[in-house]
This record gives C-alpha cells, sequence and structure tokens, in this order.
C-alpha cells in the first residue's frame, strides 16, 4: 500500500537518462530507465527513521521496477495503437486542465451562503423529491444496564417533563448509561437509534412508531426507555430539517452548474468579440 501511494505521488517517475550522466549512484535500472536517489526526494515523510527510511525506499524501487517491467512487457507484446493512446492521453490532461481550472473558479465565485429563506423555497419548489425511505423519529432514549442503582432515578427523570429533570437525566446518563439520545428536536434514523435492542427484532416498526409515545423493555442484562414526540414513516414527506443537508447540497449543485454555464458562454462571447476563432 505505502508503496503505491509512494508511486502515485511520484507522477510521471523518472525520466529517461542517460546511464552514464555524472558519477550519482544509480538505485535501479529496467532497460534504458534509471532510477537515481534524488528521484526518491520528497517521497519520505519528514522524521522517519533510518530503518523505516530504508524500508520505504525499498518498497518504492521495487514498485518502481514492477511498472517499468510491466510498461515493457505492454510495448513489446500488445498490440497498441499509439495514435489511440495518445489521444486518450490528450482528452485526459484535457479534462484534467479544465477540471482545475472550473474548480478554481467555483472556489473563487461560488455563493455558499444559503440563508434559511432559500432552504425553505428550495423545499417548498421541490417537495416531492423529499420522500422518506426510512422511518424517523423526534425522541428520547436511554439505554442503562438493569443492574445500575441510578436506574430508578433515570425512570422518574425520563417520565418527567420539564426542563430541570431534562438536565439532570443528561447528566445522569453521561455517568452512568450504556447509550442515549436526548435531543428530541431533532430527526433521527429510528432503525439507527434502537440498534441492538430488543425493538430491531418487531415485524412492524413503521406500525410501533405511529402508535407509540412511551415505551420500556428489557433483555437480560439492560432496560431501554423511549418517547417518541414525533414520527414519519417510510413513503411520507421528510420534515424540512431532516433534509436540509441534501437541499444544501443541491442547491450547491445547481449553483456550480449554472457558473460553468455562464463561464463557457462569457469565455466563447469573448472569443467571438476578438475573432479569437473561426468556423467554416
Amino acid at each position: 500500500m505505502v508503496a503505491s501511494l509512494l508511486l502515485g505521488a511520484c507522477g510521471k517517475g523518472p525520466a529517461d537518462q542517460s546511464p552514464g550522466e555524472g558519477s550519482e549512484r544509480v538505485v535501479a535500472r529496467v532497460g534504458t530507465k534509471i532510477l537515481y536517489p534524488r528521484d526518491l526526494a520528497g517521497l519520505l515523510p519528514a522524521n522517519v527513521s533510518k530503518t523505516d527510511s530504508a524500508d520505504l525506499s525499498r518498497r518504492y524501487t521495487e514498485a518502481w521496477v514492477k511498472k517499468e517491467l510491466m510498461l515493457n512487457e505492454a510495448r513489446n507484446k500488445a498490440q497498441l495503437d499509439e495514435s489511440e493512446i495518445e489521444k486518450k492521453v490528450e482528452d485526459y490532461r484535457y479534462s484534467l486542465t479544465l477540471y482545475e481550472f472550473e474548480r478554481q473558479y467555483l472556489r473563487e465565485k461560488l455563493d455558499t451562503l444559503l440563508p434559511k429563506p432559500v432552504l425553505e423555497q428550495y423545499y417548498r419548489d421541490n417537495i416531492t423529491t423529499f420522500v422518506l425511505k426510512q422511518t424517523i423519529v423526534q425522541a428520547f432514549f436511554v439505554k442503562m444496564a438493569k443492574t445500575n442503582a441510578q436506574l430508578g432515578r433515570a425512570k422518574i427523570l425520563f417520565n418527567a417533563a420539564d426542563g430541570k429533570s431534562k438536565k439532570e437525566l443528561a447528566l445522569l446518563c453521561a455517568r452512568f448509561a450504556e447509550q442515549y439520545h436526548l435531543d428530541d428536536s431533532t430527526w433521527v434514523d429510528f432503525e439507527k437509534l434502537v440498534s441492538g435492542t430488543p425493538w430491531m427484532d418487531l415485524s412492524d416498526k413503521s406500525q410501533f412508531v405511529r402508535q407509540t409515545t412511551r415505551v420500556e423493555t428489557t433483555d437480560p442484562d439492560f432496560t431501554y426507555l423511549l418517547r417518541i414526540r414525533q414520527a414519519r414513516t417510510a413513503g411520507q414527506t421528510a420534515p424540512l430539517d431532516f433534509a436540509e443537508d441534501q437541499i444544501r447540497s443541491m442547491v450547491l449543485n445547481q449553483r456550480k452548474v449554472q457558473l460553468v454555464k455562464e463561464l463557457e458562454k462569457n469565455v466563447y462571447e469573448r472569443a467571438k468579440t476578438n475573432r479569437e476563432f473561426q468556423i467554416y
């Protein structure tokens, strides 16, 4: 793996050089290709030990030799269309150059500020896009060992509704609970929330979350407390808060596409005005 990473970091690798160039020590040779110590410079991490440095250098050298041998084998035995290869290389260079240019342009021009009204408007305009594929809930959840002396107190606080009780429960769970979720203002995936609990074995989780507000269950080792404030099931529309990250990504992608289209148009129109091209 390290050798592959180093090989990638080296880019094209050492260029064709004359075997008699200078008096520099040769690290490896494959045909007319030579690997010099300077070709390894900058590939090794800073402050690496001599032992690790030697090992990494050896592994890179072996990877370089294998790569050159395979290239020689391909040139000698494969039926290669050099013009087609050059065309592909040129296409790749074009794509990479354009990608880097657009990436830098977007970094300078893209407005990443997305106020709440922008997200809300996009949500309303594309409401049918945001259909849930899973059951989500706003809920409290606590998992605590049955033998824990604080379990009784945790149940009392869990069933209370005032803010003071919530704060005390949070402190108690931080010290004694195996697992807990005490933010019922955010939407979470129900299956992820109750993973590893007896509720994972329910045959109809959608019906369960629709009919349940407060429930307790146990297994041989733990007690599980669940209070569901709201629930939405697969096929229903996702709430804005739950879809917000998806919306941000979609809006930003639209802006990127629009900016690139405008860039292409501006470059074309400027070149047309300056008579930088001709179409026959």
